[in-house]
Formats: C-alpha cells, sequence, structure tokens
C-alpha cells in the first residue's frame, strides 16, 4: 500500500480523509478492530479541526475580495461627485460641493489604503458626515445609487469581517499546521498496519484496507497531476 503524497494540498488532504471516515463508518467489520478504531477516531477528530481551519482560510481570502469591492464602489462615487465639480450648471455644481469636500476629505484620509479596521472605521465616519446632505445627494441623478452600492459593500464586508473573527476565535490554528498530524496518522500508523492486516488475511479489515489503498491511489493521481500543470505550487 502507498502513503499518501506529502504534496498533497489542505483540501485535497480533507477530502480524502472525509472519504476514508465515510467508508469507515459504514463497514461494521473493520470498526471491530481495536487499533483501527482508535486511529480513525483521531482522524476525524482532526479532518473535522482542519475543516474548520480551510472554512477560516476561505473566509480570510473573501474579505481581501469585499475589500476590493467596496474601495471600487467609493471610487466610483468619488469619480461622479467630481464629474458633477465641472459639470456645466451652478446648481449642481452647489449641490455637489460639500459632497465632493467630503470625497476629497476621506480620499486624504486613504480610505481605500488603510487596513480593514482602520477603513470601516473611517467608512462608518464618511456615512455620518453625509448624514446633513441627504437633500443634495438625491438632488445630483445617479449619486444616491452610487453611495447606496457602496456602504451595502461595507455591509457585506464587516458581516464577512464577523464571520472570520469567529472562526479565528473557534480555531486560532491555520488549516496547514493540521497537515503533519492527518499524515502521521494516514503514513505512519493506519498505511502501516493496514498492510500488515491484509498480508494477515484479516477478514475484518481487507474491505477497509482496499478502499483505503484506491482512495491514496486517486489522491495521489490528482496530486501528480497538477503537479505537472504547475510545478511551481507548492503544498
Amino acid at each position: 500500500m502507498n502513503k499518501l503524497s506529502p504534496k498533497v494540498q489542505n483540501s485535497e488532504l480533507d477530502g480524502f480523509a472525509s472519504s476514508v471516515i465515510k467508508a469507515y463508518n459504514e463497514d461494521a467489520k473493520v470498526s471491530k478492530n481495536a487499533y483501527v478504531k482508535k486511529q480513525m477516531a483521531l482522524l476525524a477528530e482532526r479532518e473535522k479541526t482542519l475543516n474548520i481551519a480551510i472554512l477560516q482560510n476561505r473566509a480570510h481570502s473573501e474579505l481581501g475580495d469585499l475589500d476590493e469591492k467596496r474601495d471600487s464602489l467609493f471610487m466610483n462615487a468619488k469619480k461622479m461627485s467630481e464629474a458633477y465639480a465641472i459639470f456645466p450648471d451652478a446648481e449642481k455644481n452647489a449641490l455637489n460641493e460639500p459632497l465632493k469636500a467630503l470625497f476629497d476629505k476621506y480620499s486624504k484620509a486613504s480610505l481605500v489604503n488603510t487596513n480593514y479596521k482602520s477603513e470601516s472605521s473611517l467608512i462608518a465616519s464618511f456615512k455620518k458626515d453625509l448624514e446633513p446632505y441627504a437633500e443634495n445627494i438625491a438632488g445630483l441623478d445617479g449619486m444616491k445609487e452610487s453611495l447606496e452600492r457602496f456602504f451595502a459593500a461595507e455591509d457585506e464586508f464587516l458581516d464577512a469581517n464577523k464571520k472570520y473573527v469567529d472562526a479565528l476565535n473557534a480555531n486560532a490554528s491555520s488549516a496547514s499546521s493540521f497537515k503533519k498530524g492527518l499524515l502521521e496518522i494516514i503514513n505512519d500508523r493506519l498505511v502501516p498496519y493496514l498492510t500488515a492486516m491484509v498480508l494477515s488475511e484479516d477478514e475484518d479489515c481487507l474491505e477497509f484496507a482496499a478502499f483505503f489503498d484506491k482512495e491514496i491511489d486517486r489522491t495521489n493521481a490528482v496530486v501528480s497531476k497538477r503537479a505537472k500543470k504547475t510545478p511551481s505550487v507548492k503544498s
């Protein structure tokens, strides 16, 4: 029986573990084996933690996308204000003047270039500063809608950030920190033991061992195929 490739990515490792855990839970015979039962319990526990960490990492990645979205929408509204500043209409110019002053103020405060927490604080302050100018905003075609999209993006960011912080508090370690432990259970404990059970023709373990072996080969093939396409990618 081959060992699982150490180059396996976290998502691939999670998929492998989930698959063999499911097979184990459906195999009444192998559950009679005390050693396999103990190792599979450890595998299930660490797979669950790995899965939470993977979701946490994905949430952090999503924050970056949502941050870019709110930055882009702020710049769109700012550009609209700049356009109204040179619009050949004195009334529109006058309505826009205090808005442009606020856009300039928060641009100079690096609203779109600061860290996540500071940016959210600046956005909250910007929103409050706009409150006295509801009529000005309403009098400039498209400005209200543009600002609404921007503040909706901020709400979306705040929601995603809360989910990320909650996941971070629930599990302070990164997904990569669990990889070594899982591979140890799989490669250093289960693979040698199941190999020995196959050689000794232990009827209780044969079916599960065959599935375990098949899943290792399938996952290793995925790793090998990925490596050929992107040889510089690190696990």
